[in-house]
């Protein structure tokens, strides 16, 4: 007898969750985006266990697109994805777990290269039109170092130690 005074509580409870997960679609359709040329890039590192991803907003509109780099080249980028910068029309992404430094299109985020050899890679810094630095934090954190990148040949030139946790480098003239 106590078990039917349960029923329509439970039957309204099954009822509010299949109309609350639905998603009725409408005003928001899927954005399909192929030059990014023009708005704002967030960089998500990613959970443990998961991969980074980058989100393109458009101020001008409102509009977002998730895991830009996923949607272009049918990939993911890998877990911890750290940091983004752009030169001479190239997007240069830094990916800790896979110690990689990835190379897109600044316009349709399409991937064009990977740099290898890193150990962590933190932030990229371009110092002209042939080279940049990126830090790295090395095997442990406390090896860190600043490797200099060939931007022709997209390979490490020289490695400069800097001891602990390298992070972001300016430019200064």
């Amino acid at each position: 007898m106590k078990v039917r005074q349960f029923i329509p509580a439970i039957l309204f409870g099954i009822g509010v969750l299949f109309f609350a997960s639905c998603d009725l679609g409408g005003d928001n359709p899927p954005i399909t985006q192929n030059d990014y040329s023009k708005g704002v890039f967030v960089v998500n590192e990613g959970p443990f266990g998961g991969t980074g991803t980058i989100t393109w907003y458009n101020p001008d509109n409102g509009e977002a697109v998730q895991d830009v780099f996923g949607i272009e080249n049918g990939g993911t980028l890998g877990q911890f994805a750290i940091s983004l910068a752009f030169h001479n029309g190239k997007g240069y992404i830094c990916v800790t777990s896979v110690n990689l430094l990835v190379v897109v299109d600044q316009t349709t985020f399409r991937f064009l290269d990977t740099i290898g050899g890193l150990i962590q890679p933190r932030f990229f810094q371009a110092i002209d039109d042939d080279y940049a630095y990126v830090s790295q934090w090395g095997k442990d954190g406390i090896d860190g170092s600043v490797a200099k990148i060939d931007l022709k040949t997209n390979q490490i030139v020289k490695v400069i130690p800097t001891g602990k946790g390298p992070e972001k480098m300016f430019l200064k003239d």
